[in-house]
């Protein structure tokens, strides 16, 4: 009776299930193979939904309700994960084998993300050095339009033992006088050009035991150097700190995410990449890396990261810290973001295998979601996932309405910038030079 209205005939394995099929008198469709009571139940509870099933347990029934759409046909499922990957498809009849890849990839994705967020989450920092020399140094080319407020705070630092140089890479416009009317002197480049030239004109003046970099169009916080400090100990060679886009919280979101990847990666011994925007490193350090350098990197921050990690053998340090944030100005268009993501992907691929392994799989496994759009769901609950637990490790709660959002857009952005790669050759450039 209570179920007639859903037009249901069974074919039933048991007498309990005859007798329900007796009991309620169902009629018109067709429901095969419930080979227990409990698989009729979940059977003949959805079939309003106008499923036709030939699954092989209770759990592929009850998947089917929960996950998937009406209308669509199962058959050949003997596992609960086959079940789950040709009934969303919607391709009906799939090669076990090629099913078993698939939700094979989607469980490794998984396992990466979330050891990722493990590994960022439990991570703990000590200090020891507190009282350490530290010297600012600023690289920039041709950034008149953003040089006054990158200098007003840098002024307004509440830290009393430190410096600030500011180095011109052969800027054509009028950037050094702006720096100067602020009171601060300007290294220009004579040797080499480019921002790892501009950063050793500046280093080789410095008089810090440890460097900080920044970038021209930044701003940082007041208490930027202290949170530095708080974190700085003597066996670490390079710290890296997080950086703000300018009123664009979901660009935000994303570069806590890289970092917050970064970190995982690091702590598993595979260095990966870091903004240059904000990172510290001892001078000694750094000058054996300039030294040591045989050609300028397309990105110059990630090559350094490498360089202490695994040729200097120092630790890395990633900061989360909502004080010792910087923000930088919002991109002017897609083709900015794009070309900033794929020149990191360039420099990545150059640098480190294991890393280029790495960047492959999520680039094929964000293709492959996008070939079966019934498994998005598993990039973008591990992009909310980890980027949720690095806003709060960062104790940046503003951004956390904003956290969907991003999840969403993550897995289709990289997947974008993985089909952008292969045709991108050499035309991406940095401040007006090809690299």
């Amino acid at each position: 009776m209570g179920f007639s209205r859903f037009g249901l005939s069974v074919v039933a394995y048991s007498d309990f299930i005859n007798d329900i099929r007796n009991e309620f008198a169902v009629c018109g469709g067709s429901i095969s193979r419930a080979t227990s009571p409990a698989a009729f139940f979940v059977a003949a509870a959805t079939h309003h939904y106008g499923m036709r099933i030939r699954a092989y347990s209770p759990w592929c029934r009850i998947l089917h309700i929960g996950l998937f759409k009406k209308n669509c046909y199962v058959s050949s499922c003997k596992s609960s994960a086959c079940a789950v990957y040709s009934y969303h498809a919607g391709v009906g009849d799939i090669p076990r084998i090629y099913m078993e890849i698939v939700v094979g990839i989607a469980c490794c994705y998984i396992g990466v993300f979330l050891l990722c967020t493990i590994m960022v989450c439990f991570s703990t920092t000590r200090s020891n050095n507190h009282n350490a020399r530290i010297s600012v140094c600023v690289p920039f080319r041709n950034e008149r339009d953003h040089l006054d407020s990158n200098c007003r705070s840098l002024r307004n630092l509440n830290d009393t033992d430190y410096e600030i140089l500011y180095s011109d890479d052969h800027s054509d416009d009028d950037s050094s006088a702006i720096c100067e009317q602020h009171g601060f002197s300007v290294i220009r480049v004579t040797q080499g050009q480019g921002k790892l030239a501009a950063l050793a004109a500046a280093v080789e003046k410095a008089d810090g035991e440890i460097i900080v970099f920044t970038d021209a169009d930044c701003v940082v916080t007041r208490s930027w150097l202290t949170a530095l400090r708080n974190n700085l100990h003597d066996d670490v060679g390079l710290y890296v700190g997080a950086v703000a886009v300018e009123r664009m919280p979901v660009m935000t979101l994303d570069f806590l995410c890289l970092v917050g990847v970064a970190s995982a990666l690091n702590t598993l011994g595979i260095p990966s990449s870091c903004p240059g925007a904000n990172i510290a490193v001892k001078k000694s350090l750094f000058m054996e890396f300039y030294t040591n350098t045989a050609s300028i990197h397309a990105t110059e921050d990630a090559a350094l990261l490498h360089y202490i990690h695994s040729t200097l053998r120092q630790k890395v340090r990633f900061i989360f810290s909502r004080e010792h944030m910087v923000t930088t100005q919002p991109y002017t268009s897609v083709r900015e973001f794009f070309s900033q993501r794929l020149r990191w992907v360039k420099g990545g691929i150059r640098l480190n295998p294991l890393l280029t392994v790495y960047l492959f799989f999520i680039l094929t496994a964000h293709g492959l979601f996008f070939a079966f759009p019934s498994l998005l769901w598993v990039p973008v609950s591990c992009a909310a996932v980890f980027t949720l637990c690095v806003t709060v490790r960062m104790r940046h709660f503003s951004l956390l309405p904003f956290v969907p959002l991003y999840a969403i857009f993550f897995p289709i952005y990289t997947t974008l910038v993985g089909i952008l790669y292969p045709f991108a050759g050499r035309s991406l450039q940095w401040k007006g030079r090809s690299l």
